[in-house]
C-alpha cells in the first residue's frame, strides 16, 4: 500500500485515498464458463487538501470516474482505505461503511455528473427537484423549504422566478447550475464533480467553472474535479493526480507539473493537446499505440508498451509511487531523470 506525502501542507486532508482497488469480474465464452477479471482501480493513492480543488485527469478507461464513484459509495472497493475528515464525527473510513454511516457521510460529500439532463427528473419544477434532498433528510422545516430554494437558485445565478419551470424549459448552462444547486442543498464539505462542463457548450463552461469558483470561497468547498479536458484542469484545480488503466502515475501542483512533468505519461498527455497561435510548429509526443486492455494489461509499468524512454526494467517490475521533489509524486523507475518537457505555453492552454 503506497503513502504518498499529502498533496497540501496538511497534516489532516478532508479525503484521503490509500491503496484503493476495485476489481470487476466478467463472465466469458460462449456458455460464460471463462472469466477474467478488470481491474478498474489499481492501489490507488491520493489526498484532497481542505479547501483545495484537486483534479483527476487520464484517458478514458483509466479509472477516474471508477474512483469517484467508490468514494460516493455507488461502488464498493476490494481494498483499500477512503478517510473522510468528517466535522462532526471526525476521520471516519468510508470505503466499508455501514449505511447509516455512509447516509450520514454523504450530507457532506455531494457529486455533480456530467449530463445534467441524465441528472434532473423531466416532471419535476425546479422548486420540487432542489427541494428533494431537504425533503428526503429532513433537514429543514416544511415551512423553510421554499425560502430556502429560492436562495439556492440565487447563489448559482438563477432567478427564484424560474421555481415553476420544468428542465426542458432551460439552457443547458442553466440545468447544470440546478444540479450544483441541489448539491448545495446539504452544505457539503467537499463536491466530486465528474465532467462537470463537458457537456456544455465552451462559452458556457468558462460560466460554469468562474461560479463553482465562487461557490468554492463562499461556501468553503472542497473539490475533486474529474476531467479529462486539460485545459479545464489547468485553470481550474490546484493539484493534479494522473492516473493511467487504473493506476496513479503523478501527483503534484497543477501549475508545476504542467511546466515540468515528472511521468512520459503526463508530458504525452500535455503535448498531445491542441494549441495555437504559438508562431511555430512545436514539437508533439503524443502516446503512440492504443491504450491496452484494463483485462490483460501489460507487466512491470503499465504504460511501458507506449513509452519512448521505456528500458528492461520497466517491463518486469511495478515501479512504486514515490516522493520526487516535495509535493510531486510520480510511478516511474527514472522520475526525475528524464528529458520530460510540456510545450511551449503549455502552463497557460
Amino acid at each position: 500500500m503506497n503513502e504518498p506525502t499529502p498533496l497540501a501542507e496538511s497534516s489532516s486532508p478532508l479525503l484521503s485515498v490509500r491503496g484503493v482497488s476495485k476489481h470487476f469480474v466478467l463472465n466469458g465464452g460462449v456458455f460464460g464458463r471463462a472469466k477474467s477479471t478488470v481491474r478498474a482501480l489499481d492501489d490507488v493513492s491520493f489526498d484532497v487538501p481542505h479547501g483545495a480543488s484537486v483534479g483527476l485527469v487520464g484517458e478514458s478507461g483509466c479509472g477516474k470516474s471508477t474512483m469517484g464513484h467508490t468514494i460516493m459509495g455507488g461502488l464498493s472497493a476490494n481494498s483499500g482505505e477512503i478517510q473522510f475528515d468528517d466535522p462532526e464525527r471526525g476521520r471516519v473510513d468510508i470505503a466499508y461503511a455501514d449505511s447509516e454511516l455512509r447516509r450520514h457521510v454523504r450530507l457532506n460529500i455531494q457529486m455533480v455528473f456530467q449530463d445534467p439532463n441524465a441528472s434532473l427528473n423531466p416532471r419535476m419544477t425546479l422548486a420540487d427537484l432542489v427541494a428533494e434532498p431537504l425533503i428526503i433528510n429532513k433537514l429543514l422545516p416544511k415551512a423553510e423549504i421554499p425560502p430556502r430554494v429560492a436562495q439556492l437558485l440565487e447563489q448559482v445565478g438563477l432567478s427564484p422566478r424560474y421555481m415553476d419551470r420544468y428542465p426542458h424549459a432551460l439552457s443547458g448552462g442553466q440545468r447544470q447550475r440546478v444540479v450544483i444547486a441541489r448539491a448545495l442543498a446539504m452544505n457539503p464539505k467537499l463536491v466530486v464533480a465528474d465532467e462537470p462542463v463537458s457537456a456544455l457548450d465552451v462559452s458556457i463552461q468558462a460560466q460554469t467553472l468562474n461560479l463553482l469558483k465562487d461557490l468554492q470561497v463562499e461556501h468553503n468547498l472542497t473539490y475533486l474535479f474529474i476531467a479529462h479536458d486539460l485545459s479545464v484542469v489547468n485553470y481550474f484545480t490546484d493539484e493534479t493526480v494522473v492516473m493511467y488503466l487504473g493506476r496513479v502515475v503523478e501527483t503534484g501542483n497543477t501549475r508545476t507539473m504542467f511546466k515540468a512533468p515528472l511521468h512520459p505519461y503526463t508530458a504525452a498527455l500535455l503535448n498531445s493537446v491542441p494549441r495555437l497561435g504559438h508562431g511555430k510548429a512545436t514539437e508533439k509526443r503524443a502516446p503512440k499505440g492504443e491504450v491496452p486492455s484494463a483485462v490483460n494489461p501489460p507487466a512491470g509499468c503499465h504504460f511501458h508498451p507506449r513509452c519512448p524512454y521505456a528500458q528492461p526494467i520497466c517491463s518486469t517490475e511495478v515501479p512504486p509511487l514515490r516522493t520526487i521533489s516535495a509535493g510531486r509524486q510520480a510511478r516511474c523507475h527514472f522520475a526525475g531523470e528524464l528529458p520530460l518537457v510540456a510545450a511551449p505555453g503549455q502552463s497557460a492552454i
